[in-house]
């Protein structure tokens, strides 16, 4: 898959985006991460809750600090999932034929301008 380049809203400057790598991980990391949250939910047991994330008010602290973080990381998954169908699509259009054109004819005037 191809890098994509993005322009910082904050900076102006181009950045580039390896959809293999970052968003891929980040998506990735979200879901380890709401595994682990989830097993110190399971390991607990039968401790006393009010739903999946809500903890009540006699919850083990321990319980209750991996309620949070399931509650958070059933948000990030699927943020972090769609961005990487984001970029992987923008990835994509970038492969146009047109995008390729204008690439390779980049490339080309490139090497025939002589250099300073």
């Amino acid at each position: 898959m191809r890098e994509v380049r993005i322009r910082d809203t904050l900076s102006g400057a181009l950045q580039t985006i390896d959809p293999d790598h970052e968003v891929g991980i980040y998506a990735c990391g979200a879901t380890v991460y709401s595994r682990l949250a989830g097993k110190k939910m399971e390991k607990a047991g039968g401790a006393p809750v009010d739903g999946i994330t809500e903890p009540a008010a006699s919850t083990p602290g321990d319980v209750s600090q991996a309620q949070r973080q399931q509650r958070v990381a059933q948000w990030m998954v699927p943020v972090f999932t769609g961005a990487l169908l984001v970029v992987s699509s923008l990835a994509g259009e970038q492969q146009k034929p047109g995008s390729v054109r204008r690439g390779v004819g980049a490339r080309v005037r490139q090497f025939l301008t002589p250099s300073a």
